[in-house]
Formats: structure tokens, C-alpha cells, sequence
């Protein structure tokens, strides 16, 4: 969830404060008779959707302190005290749940857009990969006969460089067989020792950079 600018917290917290004590107000004119419980849930979503976990918290307490106010001060009368409380913890219960389900929600479309962000800018490094691609299945490559390098777009370039930059692959270098008996061959005509001769370890190509 990106967090919102310091002049928007501000602007989202004033319209809570006010929503609360519009809804506050109109509560205690109505009295007990009309249900306005349903209303103080507008300050603590409009927390829950731009603000963060501690916010809604403090508007569900804040609106729970508010209903308790309006209903003790009006004219509903409980025949036990514990009543009202027990009605208080009710209230807040079910503000601060909503709250954190309304701000769970935020975040999950939040989530689920940065996902398609990643989606759209893979999608599109894979069709510019493609493209490139064919485009070089499609070209005639200049190979040079004696040091075997590739010529693309005017330049000379090794094999693993051209397979490296251009086709994107990792490489690592290894023996063929025949290379493998060549290269004891070698060792046999310069007097060495052919059964303690060890061929060179694999040696990788670290990947470089796409062009």
C-alpha cells in the first residue's frame, strides 16, 4: 500500500473528524429511536482505506467513545450500567473489524495491481526479446572463417558474446570428448604424462548485460 503524502493524511483525517461529529450530532438529535449505529462506520473506512492499521484503531476507539457519549446523555435508560458497556465493547468490535477488513482489502488490490505492473513490463521485455530474436533468425550472419567470430550490426564479436548479449543465454565452458582426446594427445607428443594428465575445469561465463 503506498503511503499517502502528509497534506493527504491530513485531509483524510479532517474529513473523519468531521463525518464522526456530523454523525455524532444527528445520532444524539435522533435519540435511541433511529438506528444510526450503521453511520459511524464512515470515519473508520475512510481511515482503513488511505491510512494504516493504528489509524483505524483510533477512529473505532473514537467512535466508540462518541456513541457512548450520545447514548449515555440521551434518553435511553438501561436497567443495568454494564449494559451500555457491554453495548460500548460491542461497537467497537465491530468498527475495528470492518476497519481491518476494508484496509486488508485495500491492500490486496494494491498488491494485486503492483502484480499486474510486473506482469505488463515481463510481458513486454518478452516480446522485445522475441522480436529480437527473429530478427536475428531471419538475418544472414557473417561468420569469419579464421577466428570464427560473428559479425552483427557492424561489429566483430565472439560466439559466447553474440549468445550472451543477443540471445540472453548463460554459458559455461566445458570439454567435448574430442576435445578431451585432443588435448591428451597434445600431452603425449610433448613427452607428458597422458594417465596423470587432468583436462581444464569448466570455467563459467558470467552473464552479462542484454544490449
Amino acid at each position: 500500500m503506498t503511503e499517502p503524502s502528509t497534506v493527504l493524511r491530513l485531509k483524510i483525517i479532517a474529513a473523519s473528524g468531521l463525518s464522526l461529529a456530523l454523525v455524532s450530532w444527528i445520532d444524539f438529535e435522533t435519540d435511541y429511536e433511529f438506528l444510526f449505529f450503521t453511520f459511524y462506520f464512515i470515519p473508520v473506512s475512510l481511515c482503513a482505506w488511505y491510512l494504516g492499521r493504528p489509524a483505524v484503531l483510533g477512529t473505532a476507539l473514537l467512535s466508540t467513545v462518541a456513541w457512548w457519549l450520545m447514548d449515555k446523555h440521551g434518553s435511553h435508560h438501561y436497567t443495568h450500567a454494564e449494559y451500555r458497556l457491554w453495548n460500548s465493547l460491542t461497537c467497537f468490535g465491530c468498527l475495528a473489524g470492518v476497519g481491518l477488513m476494508v484496509h486488508g482489502l485495500r491492500q490486496s488490490l494494491d498488491e494485486r495491481s503492483h502484480a499486474n505492473e510486473k506482469l505488463t513490463l515481463a510481458l513486454a521485455e518478452l516480446n522485445r526479446t522475441t522480436a529480437e530474436t527473429r530478427s536475428l533468425q531471419n538475418q544472414l550472419q557473417v561468420i569469419c572463417a579464421w577466428t570464427k567470430r560473428i559479425k552483427v550490426d557492424g561489429q566483430w564479436m565472439t560466439l559466447e558474446e553474440f549468445l550472451t548479449n543477443h540471445l540472453h543465454l548463460k554459458l559455461t565452458h566445458g570439454m567435448s570428448p574430442e576435445g578431451i582426446h585432443k588435448f591428451v594427445t597434445e600431452m603425449n607428443s610433448k613427452g607428458g604424462d597422458a594417465a596423470n594428465t587432468t583436462p581444464p575445469a569448466a570455467t563459467p561465463v558470467p552473464p552479462r548485460e542484454p544490449v
